[in-house]
This record gives structure tokens, C-alpha cells and sequence, in this order.
């Protein structure tokens, strides 16, 4: 089962390295099959700031849907695991 540990410290320019991140970890995954989903664990770990204005549970919530969404598509069933950090410290 892959996993990936990513601690970011910068709000959106994070998000697209995860993004990029998750698209080289699914890139090899059969899309539009009828085969199993295959297990995969994201961890991921966010500061604060990253989401300044947002509220931190809304911000959880819509990452670990967009991020099951690419997994189903690429044929993970993706289990996320989000921590929030006060700083990157």
C-alpha cells in the first residue's frame, strides 16, 4: 500500500505540489476499469496559515474528497489522514 508523508508550509503553491505529487504516485493505475480499487494511505500534513480565512475542517473535508476522487478515477480507494500543525516548526 503506497504511502506519502508531505508537511507543507506555503498555502496554494503546496496544494499544487501534492497535487503533482499524487498524480506521479497514480499515474500508472488503470482509469475507467471495472477491476477492484486497489488500497492506497495519504498522509498529509498542513500549517495553519495554509488555509487563511478558511475553516479548518471545511478545508479537510474538501481535500479528502478531491483527493479520493483522483484515487477513484486513477482506481485507488485512498484513504487520507490529515494533521494540522501550528507552524512548520
Amino acid at each position: 500500500m503506497p504511502v506519502v508523508r508531505f508537511l507543507p508550509g506555503h498555502g496554494l503553491p503546496v496544494v499544487a505540489v501534492l497535487i503533482h505529487k499524487a498524480m506521479l504516485l497514480f499515474s500508472s493505475a488503470p482509469v475507467g476499469t471495472n477491476q477492484p480499487l486497489e488500497p492506497a494511505q495519504l498522509n498529509v500534513g498542513f500549517i495553519e496559515s495554509a488555509f487563511f480565512g478558511i475553516h479548518r475542517l471545511d478545508a479537510e473535508a474538501a481535500f479528502k474528497t478531491f483527493t479520493r476522487t483522483i484515487g477513484r478515477n486513477m482506481g485507488y480507494d485512498i484513504s487520507v489522514t490529515v494533521s494540522t500543525f501550528e507552524s512548520a516548526r
